[in-house]
C-alpha cells in the first residue's frame, strides 16, 4: 500500500488518526502504519512532507499568523487536505 492509502485509512479511522497526530517523528507513523498492514518508510513520510511543506495554503497560512500551533499545520500537511481530525 502506499501514501496514499495510509492517507485514507487515516480519514477512515479517527482512533489511529488521533495516534499518528500525537507522534514526534516520522519513524513513529511509519510504524503505526506497518502495525495496520501499510507499508510507508519514514523516508516516503519525510519526502511527502517535505514536498508539502514549501507553499502553505490561506488556512495555514492564517494559523500560523493567528498562533495557530505548528504542530496543527504539521499533521495537516503531512497528510495531505486536512480532514476535521485535526
Amino acid at each position: 500500500m502506499s501514501l496514499e492509502a495510509f492517507k485514507s485509512f487515516l480519514v477512515s479511522n479517527p482512533e489511529v488518526a488521533e495516534k499518528v497526530k500525537a507522534c514526534s517523528d516520522h519513524a513513529e507513523v511509519s510504524a503505526i502504519a506497518k502495525q495496520n498492514g501499510i507499508d510507508v518508510s519514514a523516508a516516503e513520510l519525510m519526502k511527502a512532507y517535505d514536498q508539502a511543506a514549501v507553499e502553505l495554503d490561506d488556512d495555514s497560512l492564517e494559523a500560523v499568523a493567528g498562533g495557530g500551533t505548528l504542530k496543527k499545520i504539521y499533521y495537516g500537511y503531512k497528510f495531505g487536505k486536512a480532514t476535521g481530525i485535526i
